[in-house]
């Protein structure tokens, strides 16, 4: 007699069938783990390639498809996809010979993102690097403290494609006198290793059934979701503690991350470092953890509870329902030595000190720009923008002085969360609040030196930063001078929905001056200001910064005073008119609390 099952257990069933079609699907591929380069010269080409990401057996993306990758001749094996791990020792002098091997049209550049370095070398749309041959020879010294980075493309309406195909790659920096580093797990590729997380679609051609190839011109929901180039790898973990480097490398899509024995599992791990290096005083102990596009995440699990289980990494995505496991860790019964641990403390960081009197700058990610300058697109034409503009490659939107401490305010007043990133330093958030000024809760992911967060919409995000490196003289020249601030949605980075010509993407740039004016009517008068022109005849300005108010008088030889003004506290320029001002030779004197300083002046 045939049994009836409930309800209950026909689906207990169903579910079963599923799990079972998914596990004969996935985890049959061991994860790649990059090699690793560390020397001080390094070469580095981008190259095309083919690479299956489904692996021997797995479903029908089990074919080789077109893909980019970062290889080089100080590496034993090929790339198929992403690139190997680059190792920076602190204070060492990096030096870099990258090829454009891509072919016609494929202009790139290779951007470090989060390193502390000039903004020449910076890799940003201004540092191209031409197709079939092109070289780029980047070089500098490693600022940076314990940390991971990353590297790729940040070419001019190309980054979206590029780091889809696969131009992307990790970036360990090793700290001379690293505190906490020989206790953690540190072995590369034994309890130490890198995830990096990304999506693409896959298309299937129309005229060959076993021909794919990755699809950049689609959005939404579809996406497959990679760890390291492959879905749903499994990786062999020792039982002891295991630390994982997680990159959000996406293009996209912010994602939650579990571990478990399944996607509704969520068990314990520690968060101990964010995209600047360690968290300060102590990790933190989560269950879950939100990562946004170019963030980067430490964290340790511990594996010695689960020796001979299988536990997965796992997300959850509207846009990749399919993949909500994504790694399948296989955990082995023989520890490996060193034992890392997690110590109770971290050192503490020394947040920039600032108050009410420290430079405010206001960012606000909008809605469509209206109108944008010409010659841009008419209004309505361009779905997002940062303080109403879009990017213009020849135009430098900010100007940061040398030495300055800043606080900036990331407002998102548009319609979906925006990962906001910042080149050339690292910043601590200070609160986050709503756009009525209501405080609002702090996450784990706002803690630590950061270069990239996520700012829901409607809320108001303040980080302060120091500007304490590689200021540049007027005038500025963009190419090799302005550093980057932009959304790492890269699709919003690149204005991608926009014909190219526009070049109108989510993205400002920024210089650090350091007071200098490289002009032949130009003088320094002290404290970074300068005074010009020289001769005059109709103006002369006075530009700088001085936080304090000063004082401005002209008189002639004699002593007789021709001019006297108050100032209050500027920064930028002040210009005092002097064409009624009789020719010949005057004394410009200018005074604050801090000092006097007088320069000659000749009128004509």
């Amino acid at each position: 007699m045939e049994k009836i099952y409930p309800k209950q257990l026909w689906a207990f069933m169903i579910a079963s069938m599923l799990w079972m079609h998914v596990s004969a699907q996935g985890f049959i591929t061991q994860m790649h783990v990059p090699d690793t380069i560390n020397a001080a010269t390094v070469d580095l080409s981008m190259d095309v390639e083919f690479h299956n990401f489904s692996g021997v057996g797995g479903e029908s993306l089990n074919v080789p498809i077109k893909t980019f990758a970062f290889n080089s001749p100080n590496l034993a094996n090929i790339n198929t996809y992403l690139g190997p791990t680059l190792i920076w020792e602190e204070g060492r002098q990096q030096i870099f010979r990258i090829t454009n091997n891509l072919p016609a049209g494929d202009t790139s550049t290779v951007h470090w993102h989060g390193a502390h370095i000039p903004a020449w070398t910076d890799g940003g749309p201004h540092q191209k690097i031409n197709p079939q041959g092109g070289t780029f020879d980047p070089e500098f010294f490693v600022k940076d403290s314990a940390t991971t980075l990353w590297y790729h493309p940040h070419g001019l309406d190309a980054t979206y494609v590029q780091v889809q195909m696969g131009l992307a790659g990790v970036i360990i920096v090793r700290e001379l006198n690293d505190p906490v580093g020989a206790a953690l797990p540190h072995t590369y590729g034994q309890d130490d290793f890198p995830l990096i997380l990304q999506d693409a679609f896959f298309t299937q051609s129309t005229t060959n059934p076993d021909s794919f190839s990755i699809d950049t011109n689609r959005s939404g929901a579809g996406r497959r979701i990679l760890m390291n180039g492959t879905i749903q790898p499994y990786l062999d973990v020792p039982p002891q503690n295991v630390r994982f480097r997680v990159l959000n490398g996406s293009t996209r899509n912010a994602y939650p991350i579990y571990i478990g024995i399944n996607e509704n599992d969520h068990l314990p791990f520690k968060v101990i470092g964010s995209d600047g290096g360690y968290l300060g005083d102590s990790a933190r102990t989560v269950t879950t953890l939100l990562t946004a596009p170019g963030i980067r995440n430490e964290i340790v699990f511990d594996f010695s509870p689960y020796a001979g289980q299988n536990l997965y990494f796992t997300t959850a995505s509207s846009e990749s329902p399919t993949d909500s496991l994504v790694v399948q860790f296989r955990v082995g019964s023989v520890t490996m030595q060193p034992l890392g641990i997690v110590p109770a403390t971290f050192p503490a960081h020394d947040i920039y000190p600032f108050d009410a009197n420290t430079k405010t700058r206001p960012i606000r990610l909008l809605g469509k720009a209206s109108p944008p300058p010409p010659p841009l697109p008419p209004p309505g034409a361009v779905p997002f923008s940062i303080n109403n503009r879009q990017f213009v490659p020849s135009v430098i939107d900010d100007t940061v002085m040398l030495g300055a401490t800043e606080v900036w305010s990331i407002e998102n007043r548009s319609n979906r969360a925006h990962p906001f990133h910042i080149h050339d330093i690292q910043f601590y958030v200070i609160d986050v609040k709503d756009t009525n000024g209501t405080a609002l809760p702090y996450p784990v992911e706002y803690l630590g030196r950061k270069d990239d967060i996520l700012v829901q919409p409607g809320q108001v995000v303040r980080f302060v930063t120091k500007f304490d490196d590689f200021g540049t003289p007027e005038p500025f020249n963009v190419d090799t001078d302005a550093y980057m601030y932009h959304c790492h949605i890269l699709t919003h980075e690149d204005g991608y929905y926009l014909p190219s010509a526009f070049h109108a993407g989510m993205m400002q740039q920024f210089v650090v001056w350091n007071g200098v004016v490289n002009r032949p009517d130009a003088q320094g008068i002290g404290e970074g200001l300068q005074l010009y022109p020289n001769p005059a005849s109709d103006e002369i300005n006075l530009e700088g910064e001085s936080k304090i108010a000063s004082r401005v008088r002209l008189y002639d030889l004699s002593g007789r005073e021709l001019m006297a003004q108050d100032l209050k506290p500027f920064d930028g320029k002040v210009s005092f008119d002097v064409s009624a001002l009789p020719a010949g030779m005057v004394m410009f004197e200018w005074q604050s609390a801090q000092g006097k300083f007088t320069r000659k002046v000749v009128i004509r």
